[in-house]
């Protein structure tokens, strides 16, 4: 600790500078914001950084979150511990173990039928650029004379 003659220094400097400090925002506040500018920079860029990996790992667990992963995590995570337990030679193992029998030959029964059902709808073969096969790329150039309807006038007013 200081000793009692120079807590009056240190108390006159810190007025001096604080003193000096507010004559020069008066006198020049763009040359005090650049250096708090300066000052607060590096503490910006480390808070942005923890903000982007913060923003990167919420994406993360959201995209496991929503393309199954976590949840198909957890129950195979349940599912390995069901397991460990009908292996066991007792009254709960084995109703464990006849309750995966079960719930085993149903999603096998399940599995057969989303088979078959997306077999059912799979969308039909196309022909390029999504025509139907008898159409033509162009109309022909000159028609037929039998296509060609006769003119009003010749039909109403036979010749000859």
């Amino acid at each position: 600790m200081e000793n009692i003659e120079e807590t009056p220094k240190t108390v006159a400097n810190a007025t001096t500078g604080a003193l000096l400090e507010a004559v020069e925002t008066v006198t020049d506040p763009v040359a005090r914001v650049r250096r708090l500018e300066r000052k607060g920079a590096p503490t910006n860029r480390r808070l942005a950084g923890q903000a982007q990996e913060f923003a990167r790992d919420t994406a993360k667990t959201a995209r496991q979150v929503l393309d199954g992963t976590i949840p198909e995590r957890f129950a195979r995570d349940g599912l390995r511990m069901v397991k460990a337990r009908a292996r066991r030679h007792d009254p709960i193992g084995n109703a464990t173990y006849r309750a995966l029998e079960l719930v085993h030959d149903g999603l096998g029964s399940a599995a057969k039928t989303l088979g078959r059902l997306e077999e059912a709808t799979a969308p039909p073969a196309r022909g390029s650029a999504g025509r139907s096969a008898g159409a033509s790329d162009h109309a022909p150039e000159h028609p037929t004379t039998a296509s060609r309807r006769p003119s009003r006038k010749t039909a109403a007013h036979p010749t000859a």
